[in-house]
């Protein structure tokens, strides 16, 4: 389970981890709730920190909580920061 503190809100999210065969190999593969991913689609980069941690977490890592996974962004602010970084990365270009 995945607790996250969000600005008016907490919410929690179950995870699962299951075995899988890869040729010779045993591997596993990490899901999340499918409301994980809804919840933060406009957030790839925490999706990613939270894979990141869950994996540290399963190869045996000690991780230190809480962990600040990143800025959370609603469709309006995501799209906002998109434009931003459009911008930032033409001018750059330029």
């Amino acid at each position: 389970m995945v607790w996250f503190a969000l600005p008016n809100q907490q919410l929690s999210f179950r995870f699962v981890r299951k075995p899988v065969q890869v040729g010779k190999y045993q591997g596993w593969v990490l899901t999340a709730e499918s409301c994980f991913y809804q919840t933060l689609q406009f957030n790839q980069h925490i999706t990613h920190q939270v894979n990141q941690l869950l994996q540290r977490v399963i190869r045996g890592e000690c991780v230190e909580l809480p962990v600040d996974v990143g800025q959370f962004y609603n469709r309006e602010a995501a799209q906002a920061e998109m434009a931003r970084r459009r911008t930032e990365t033409a001018s750059i270009a330029d």
